[in-house]
């Protein structure tokens, strides 16, 4: 039975590594999507002329892509995510403004 019980104790520590290994694997994987709808995002705001609409928001959304970039290079993953996250949402920001003033302009 303590034959049965050890087997058993050492499978569930080997799922719950391979599971850690599994989940620690997909930090890349998921900065590499984010950052590269942050970048489109950002790049289209910058093609909409954002910086002169809507510069807050414009350079905002391009310190946090820049910073996310610098927390990839040391493998802050988690906070690389964030900064890239804020990033894209800036970039939003920027082309919302930009739109909504070059409409205001007619």
């Amino acid at each position: 039975m303590a034959r049965n019980a050890r087997s058993l104790l050492a499978c569930a520590l080997l799922g719950v590594a391979g599971a850690a290994l599994a989940v620690a694997g997909c930090g890349p994987v998921l900065y590499e999507s984010r950052i590269r709808a942050a970048e489109a995002k950002l790049g289209e705001a910058r093609e909409a002329n954002a910086r002169w609409y809507a510069p807050y928001e414009y350079y905002y959304a391009e310190a946090h892509l820049r910073q996310a970039r610098l927390e990839a290079a040391e493998a802050s993953y988690e906070d690389a995510l964030a900064y890239a996250r804020t990033a894209e949402e800036y970039g939003t920001r920027a082309l919302r403004v930009t739109t909504t003033r070059r409409r205001a302009e007619r």
